[in-house]
Parts: structure tokens; C-alpha cells; sequence
């Protein structure tokens, strides 16, 4: 027989994957996830369902239920002081919150602590929550060209249904920003290959959005 933990694990994963590839059957899975894990007391294994069903709800066109799974995960990684559980979930919280100026700080706050961790994979879906959030056009073209730089250098591709959103904003991007899109997106490109370390700041434009930190891959050019 199975351990507790080792059901509700495999159950996620089942989930998630069903959710990222568009099968059926997802929701309920991961609801059962949620499920056993609150009745084995299992905390870790509760915030994983948690993100998992926060994720296929989104997927599934129900920001409002992907919201409140992200946010109780998130308050249990923040008791954890989990800089990766943090920072993962703040960024699919960033993508589900209705209100923009806290969907901006989640983001931002995502990107800050994956810089921390060191892993481009989490700076990258960092970056990605900012592209989408960041009204700014300068400031999220560089984001979703650090983001695309850093998936290509860890040779980790977004599935199909994670990569759909982006491509919708890099066309609007397309609309604001014209010729100088190609130019900003290499500039956040090339920034996020030369310098994600934990003292550089993602994204920035000079004399965009002064009223709040500058965040950048970095350096104002």
C-alpha cells in the first residue's frame, strides 16, 4: 500500500499534466489531491495540489477559484519562507488576481526571489508573469524577451496552453510598440543571458514608471 504522500504527489502530477496537455478529467483529480492531502495532514503536499489546481482552473477559464488555490498555497509557503515556493506562486497568483496594481506587485515580487534562487527556469516564469501584467510596453517586451532567453538557455519550452498567453501579448506589443519591438525584446534577451544574478534588477527602461522601483534584467541602458 501506497503512502499518503506518495498518492497525493502522483495524483498532482496527474492532474497538472492532464491540465497542460487539455485532456479531461483534470479538475477532479486534483481536487482529490487537495482532498487527501488536508485529510493526512500532508502541508507540502496540500500547497503542491493547491498550485496544481490554481493552474488547471486558470486553464480552464476560472481565474476566481485559480486565485484562492493560489493564495492559500502561497500563505504556506510564506510561512515556510520558501524563496521557490514563494516566488512560483506569486507569479501564477499575478496571473489570476483582478486588481492590476497587485497583480504588478506579485509579479515583481516573483521575479525578485527567483533571482534569488539562481534558477533561470524560475526567473524566466517570473518574467513571464511581468510580461503579462506590466502595462508599461517597454518594460514587458523586455520581459518577455529575458524570459524566452533564459527558457532557451535551460532548454525548458512552456507547453503549448502556457505559451498561448504570451504570444497573444507579444501581438499587442506588436501594436503599441512597432518597429522597436524586435529591439526591446533582444534588449531584454541579451540582459537576462548577461546578467541574472541575485544583485541585478530585471527590465528596466530609463524614464518609464519612476513612481516605483526599477526591476530589470537589468541595467538601465
Amino acid at each position: 500500500m501506497q503512502a499518503p504522500e506518495w498518492e497525493t504527489s502522483q495524483l498532482t502530477r496527474l492532474g497538472s499534466v492532464l491540465a497542460l496537455t487539455g485532456r479531461d478529467g483534470a479538475l477532479p483529480i486534483l481536487e482529490s489531491a487537495v482532498a487527501l492531502a488536508a485529510a493526512t495532514g500532508s502541508d507540502a503536499g496540500l500547497a503542491l495540489a493547491l498550485n496544481g489546481l490554481g493552474l488547471a482552473s486558470t486553464l480552464a477559464g476560472d481565474p476566481e477559484r485559480a486565485a484562492d488555490a493560489h493564495r492559500r498555497a502561497l500563505a504556506w509557503y510564506e510561512t515556510q519562507r520558501s524563496l521557490a515556493g514563494v516566488s512560483y506562486t506569486s507569479g501564477r497568483l499575478a496571473g489570476s488576481s483582478p486588481d492590476p496594481d497587485a497583480a504588478l506587485a506579485l509579479a515583481t515580487a516573483s521575479v525578485a526571489l527567483a533571482v534569488r534562487t539562481g534558477d533561470p527556469r524560475a526567473i524566466a516564469h517570473g518574467l513571464e508573469a511581468l510580461a503579462l501584467v506590466e502595462e508599461d510596453p517597454v518594460r514587458s517586451a523586455r520581459a518577455l524577451g529575458g524570459a524566452w532567453a533564459l527558457r532557451r538557455r535551460a532548454e525548458a519550452p512552456l507547453p503549448a496552453p502556457l505559451r498561448e498567453p504570451l504570444v497573444r501579448r507579444r501581438h499587442e506589443l506588436d501594436d503599441l510598440l512597432g518597429d522597436a519591438l524586435p529591439r526591446e525584446v533582444q534588449q531584454g534577451a541579451l540582459g537576462a543571458l548577461r546578467r541574472s544574478a541575485p544583485d541585478q534588477d530585471p527590465v528596466s527602461a530609463e524614464g518609464h514608471r519612476r513612481d516605483r522601483p526599477v526591476l530589470g534584467p537589468f541595467p538601465r541602458p
